[in-house]
């Protein structure tokens, strides 16, 4: 399963650019800090998601850290997903769940809102 899951965080990688590698991902996960959730559809694995727990002021987030489905599944599966992921957040008694994305396209969803915007600067080597 491995091998699934690390092809998607390339894909997920290739088009973000975040600051991890898949074995970063994959450390979190073994290590209890992270927790992989895997879709499924009719029998298949479809996606999944890398979640942590964040905390705010009035309680726990459900930090949704990578969400990857195989190409096409999320279109009509989406709506499945996001009830999931609810259900999973009010398991364990969060009172929000959030992710962040520089996609785009996450605009066009209206399960989650738009609260913010992050701006960064890499700082060179001196």
């Amino acid at each position: 399963m491995w091998g699934w899951i690390r092809s998607g965080l390339l894909s997920i990688i290739e088009k973000t650019r975040p600051h991890y590698l898949p074995e970063d991902v994959y450390t979190r996960i073994r290590n209890g800090t992270a927790w992989l959730y895997v879709y499924a559809a009719d029998g298949d694995d479809i996606g999944f998601a890398v979640l942590t727990q964040e905390h705010d002021p009035d309680g726990l987030v459900l930090f949704v850290w990578v969400l990857w489905c195989e190409p096409g599944s999320a279109v009509v599966r989406l709506p499945e997903m996001y009830a999931e992921t609810e259900k999973l957040a009010q398991q364990c008694k969060a009172v929000r769940i959030r992710m962040q994305s520089p996609l785009r396209g996450w605009e066009r969803q209206t399960f989650f809102n738009k609260v913010a915007a992050v701006y960064e600067r890499e700082i060179g080597q001196l």
